[in-house]
C-alpha cells in the first residue's frame, strides 16, 4: 500500500520541497492501540525500536510525499497513518484512518480500495505514473484522457494525449 502526502505551505500556498527529513510516520493499530515497528514488521505497544519512518519525497511531483508499506500480513481491522512534517520554519500534521482486510487497504467503513483521502486532481497524477486506472473510469490519465480546460496546476506537467475533458466535465463524470 502506498501513502502519499502533498504537502502545501498554508500561508504561501506553494508546495512544500526537499523535507523529507523533516516527516515522520507513524502506524497506529486501533483494537489495541499498538504501534508499528518498521525495523520488526510488526505491531507492540511501544511500536519496538523504530515507531516512525520518514516519507521519500516524489522528485518529479513537487510537495509530494511517500511511504509503501507491505500490509499483507497485517490483521483485519481500522488503523491510523499518522503523519508529521516538522521544519525549521513550518509545522504540520495529518491522520489518515484506513481498513485492511485480507491484506488490502480500504476507506473505513466502506468496502471501497482506499481514493478519497487524496485529492482528485493527485490520483490523476498517481494513474499516469502508475499506469492504472484508479479513479474507475476505465481510461488512464495522460494516456487515455486529459484535461483541456480549467486544469489543476498539479496536471501541467502530465502529457495531454487522449480523449480531452474539462475539469467539470471530468468531476462530473467520476
Amino acid at each position: 500500500m502506498d501513502l502519499l502526502w502533498f504537502i502545501e505551505n498554508e500561508s504561501t500556498g506553494l508546495p512544500v520541497n526537499n523535507s523529507a527529513e523533516y516527516t515522520t510516520l507513524s502506524i497506529r493499530r486501533l483494537a489495541d492501540g499498538y504501534l508499528y515497528d518498521w525495523t520488526a514488521g510488526t505491531f507492540s505497544a511501544t511500536g519496538g525500536t523504530t515507531p516512525s519512518t520518514e516519507y521519500v519525497e516524489l522528485s518529479l511531483l513537487p510537495g509530494f510525499y511517500n511511504k509503501t508499506i507491505d500490509i499483507s500480513t497485517w490483521e483485519n481491522g481500522n488503523y491510523h497513518a499518522v503523519s508529521y512534517l516538522n521544519t525549521p520554519t513550518l509545522a504540520t500534521n495529518r491522520v489518515v484512518e484506513f481498513t485492511v482486510k485480507g491484506g488490502t487497504s480500504y476507506e473505513s467503513n466502506t468496502e471501497a480500495a482506499i481514493t478519497t483521502s487524496i485529492p482528485t486532481a493527485s490520483l490523476l497524477v498517481q494513474e499516469y505514473y502508475n499506469n492504472e486506472d484508479i479513479d474507475g473510469n476505465g481510461m488512464i490519465y495522460g494516456v487515455d484522457f486529459y484535461i483541456s480546460s480549467n486544469r489543476p496546476k498539479i496536471l501541467d506537467n502530465i502529457p495531454k494525449r487522449g480523449v480531452g475533458m474539462s475539469w467539470e466535465s471530468y468531476l462530473a463524470s467520476i
